[in-house]
């Protein structure tokens, strides 16, 4: 088989190798389903409550300072990707701006994905969260009361308290 020089490169490359094109196909469609299968995930679920009332921030890696060095992980209705870090991982939910739940789920690996499964409900009085963490971490933790913002000593109007 002769090359002419005129011929396009893409062109020379699919005759010297058919299955380049194939094979190259399937390498990106391996890594595309490997970064939706190797994920954190979180499932929410509202028990009687609004669910654009919520906002969930975390704070991965390192203990909780500030909400604005922490990662948001929903709000207004909105899912964004759970970052991968091992070590302190401090979990804040908080409703309607007024209410807040803490929790710290602490990975032993960066690699490990793990299935977030928070349960939000409310009585007359309180608003409860139940956690289920499925993974090499498992965790799980029922009734977490929420708490007012203006009462929790390392949080109020979204900061917290330096002295």
């Amino acid at each position: 088989m002769t090359y002419s020089l005129s011929s396009p490169l893409s062109e020379r490359a699919k005759m010297t190798c058919p299955l380049l094109p194939r094979l190259l196909e399937m390498l990106v469609t391996l890594f595309l389903l490997s970064s939706c299968v190797s994920r954190n995930n979180l499932c929410l679920q509202f028990e009687n409550l609004d669910p654009s009332d919520i906002e969930i921030y975390l704070s991965a890696g390192y203990p909780f300072s500030s909400l604005e060095e922490s990662t948001c992980i929903y709000k207004d209705s909105t899912f964004n990707t759970i970052p991968n870090e091992y070590g302190e991982n401090d979990w804040i939910i908080i409703y309607k701006n007024q209410k807040i739940c803490k929790f710290r789920h602490f990975k032993t690996n960066r690699n490990d994905k793990h299935l977030y499964i928070f349960t939000l409900r409310a009585d007359s009085t309180n608003i409860f969260c139940d956690i289920s963490i499925s993974g090499k971490n498992n965790m799980k933790l029922t009734n977490i009361r929420f708490t007012d913002i203006t009462h929790d000593c390392q949080f109020i109007n979204h900061q917290p308290i330096t002295e």
